[in-house]
């Protein structure tokens, strides 16, 4: 995934994460990531 890609992701699950959903609940509406791109999206909210 791209750089830009992955920082819309980042932004959104955060976003999403702070008005009270989960990394799961969020994850599972957007099918079409793969484990790696979830992956990649995780460490970074981690970080």
């Amino acid at each position: 995934m791209s750089k830009a890609m992955l920082n819309i992701y980042v932004r959104t699950f955060r976003r999403r994460m702070e008005a009270g959903e989960t990394f799961e609940e969020i994850l599972a509406s957007y099918p079409r990531l793969t484990d790696e791109q979830a992956k990649e999206i995780k460490a970074e909210l981690d970080k």
